[in-house]
């Protein structure tokens, strides 16, 4: 992909101008922390030289960044990069995305595309801001809410990735990678028995459980990619598919069974891909267990025992949430704050250890962010789902890409019944690519856009509305095999569009045929209840050489006069005479044809 276009005015010489815009701010941002670094300890000059060539080019490439920033998603728990909860991995990248997107949207003039999702993601950031301000506990209620803020700017950015195929994909490969690695992280923290579960050091198992059970799904997708390729995702696979399972967290697993069952329900012809994802999962499972079963029967034994133990303060957790939520039903108790309320509510005894969650999304939204904000949550989750099943439908994107999406999502909804995850990216990544693919379908009303091979402005395109060149950069084998691919798919869907229309054509017809049969048959009956016909009308040769003479000054009649004219027929005597009673009807029927006459 290539850099963000730099445009101000006119297109070279704004683009230089853009340049030297951009090797500014890049020199500032590289100079800044050097100085400051290197003030305090030298030593670290080469750290903070990197970092701000990290930063640089990242502020030069939103790609990079929005790469960088779903990165670090899975493996935020992973590392510690300072003491403040305010400053985290996953919040810087978040922020550097965002501003990065911010230039150049504004060098670029990129024309946005904002929608009812983003209104609600925005409204619930607004009610979390409020929620904060009333918080007992306001360093961890404003920490939750800028985590929250960073994922809004995750949702904001990946959403306007509309038809741009190459950076989507390369999404795909950057979260199962890094899911892969968090996932090779926790096993060795589970091997070196520094916990009987797969967890990252600075996090917890289920929130791990939930990151790599909502990238499965795009990781078996990736089984598409090119058959050298395939050994690598399918060793992606293995290793989060056994991370999850260490992780021992049935949430995730309950999930993945809602996914799959979905999936056979909904999607039957797409059945290898469980079979795929099962078997693999199976033959990782079984090598595990051949070097390491003492240690995984140690950790099945550790965590049950304190399985009903969990369960009973889920449901304590759950029935606090609740009459939390009833007491304070607009604002909440505030973001991260159902720790400092539960004890109280729960009645636990001064100094005893108090869960921190409600170990249930919806339930945790409505506690600490208040009854409206759930309401904005579940309105978010709806919207969503329709937009995956309606992009799945017109079959945007790469293939088998939406279904992909659309079942990450469903593993996310399910999970979220016994994790809370709403501050956790999957959410809002996933509902960012469902609103991205939903909009290459969208022109007015819900309609199928342009061809798919006319892709829409991507982050990399020299600017907005800007068709793909052939032979350019991007032109290797796998978009050859792309391209292909939607070639193929677009023939499947103008094929099916010509049945749809023949179907309907068909139906038209008949009705047109059964509405002719009625119109005569109520003619005979006026005929019949007159008495019969006092002197002849029409006759049937005349009005068939009126209909022969005429046919091309009204195309789209000719056949609706001509199955007109058989049930006619059966009402005309020996002579072909039609009983005068029919002059009315003939002269409804034939417009144009017969004006004039006197009948």
């Amino acid at each position: 992909m290539s850099t963000w276009p730099l445009r101000l005015g006119e297109p070279g010489r704004g683009r230089a101008v853009g340049l030297a815009a951009g090797l500014a701010l890049a020199l500032l941002l590289v100079a800044t922390p050097i100085g400051l670094v290197a003030a305090v300890d030298p030593s670290r000059v080469v750290l903070a030289v990197v970092v701000a060539l990290v930063v640089a080019v990242c502020a030069l490439r939103v790609d990079v960044a929005l790469l960088l920033l779903v990165a670090a998603t899975p493996l935020e728990a992973a590392v510690s990069i300072s003491a403040n909860p305010l400053i985290t991995v996953t919040k810087v990248t978040g922020a550097l995305c965002f501003a990065s997107f911010a230039i150049y949207a504004v060098i670029s003039h990129r024309k946005l595309r904002f929608d009812r999702t983003h209104v609600i993601v925005f409204l619930i950031l607004a009610l979390a801001l409020l929620s904060t301000l009333q918080a007992r506990e306001f360093e961890p209620a404003l920490s939750t809410t800028v985590r929250y803020a960073s994922f809004v700017a995750l949702y904001v950015v990946v959403s306007q990735l509309i038809g741009d195929y190459t950076l989507q994909r390369r999404l795909a490969w950057v979260l199962s990678i890094s899911s892969a690695i968090a996932g090779v992280i926790a096993m060795r923290a589970f091997l070196d028995e520094a916990s009987y579960q797969a967890t990252l050091p600075y996090g917890d198992p289920n929130d791990l459980a939930f990151t790599l059970a909502t990238t499965l799904p795009l990781t078996i997708w990736l089984m598409r990619e090119r058959w050298i390729l395939r050994p690598v995702v399918a060793a992606l696979i293995g290793v989060i598919a056994l991370s999850i399972l260490l992780t021992y967290s049935r949430g995730a697993l309950v999930g993945l069974a809602a996914a799959t069952l979905f999936l056979l329900a909904t999607e039957r012809r797409r059945v290898q891909i469980v079979l795929v994802g099962g078997l693999v999962t199976l033959v990782a499972t079984m090598a595990f267990l051949q070097t390491n079963a003492e240690r995984v029967e140690e950790g099945i034994q550790a965590k049950s025992k304190v399985a009903s133990y969990n369960v009973e303060t889920r449901l304590e957790a759950w029935d606090a949430a609740v009459e939390l939520a009833s007491e304070r039903p607009f604002l909440g108790v505030g973001p991260g704050n159902f720790r400092a309320h539960y004890g109280e509510v729960a009645g636990i005894p001064p100094g005893a250890e108090a869960l921190g969650v409600v170990h249930n999304a919806y339930l945790d939204v409505a506690a600490e962010l208040g009854i409206p904000a759930l309401v904005l949550f579940l309105a978010y989750l709806v919207q969503v789902f329709i937009r995956m099943t309606l992009a799945r439908r017109w079959e945007n994107g790469l293939p088998g890409f939406a279904s992909a999406v659309r079942l990450s999502f469903v593993v996310a909804i399910f999970s979220a019944m016994t994790l809370s995850e709403q501050y956790y990216a999957p959410f809002w990544l996933l509902g960012a690519l469902g609103t991205a693919l939903w909009a290459e379908g969208k022109v007015g009303g819900e309609r199928p856009l342009t061809p798919l091979l006319v892709r829409g402005p991507r982050l990399g395109d020299a600017g907005e509305g800007t068709p793909p060149q052939p032979g350019a950069a991007d032109d290797t084998d796998y978009d050859l095999d792309m391209r292909e691919r939607l070639v193929e798919q677009r023939e499947r869907r103008v094929a099916a569009q010509v049945r749809a229309l023949r179907e309907e054509q068909q139906i038209l017809d008949s009705r047109s045929e059964e509405l002719a049969a009625r119109e005569a048959e109520v003619v005979r009956k006026e005929l019949e209840a007159s008495g019969g016909p006092a002197r002849r009308g029409w006759a049937l040769r005349e009005l068939e050489r009126l209909v022969a003479e005429r046919a091309g000054e009204h195309p789209d009649r000719v056949a609706e006069w001509r199955r007109l004219l058989g049930y006619l027929r059966t009402a005309a005597d020996s002579d072909g005479f039609l009983p005068a009673a029919y002059n009315a009807f003939v002269r409804e029927a034939f417009g144009d044809l017969v004006e004039g006459d006197g009948r």
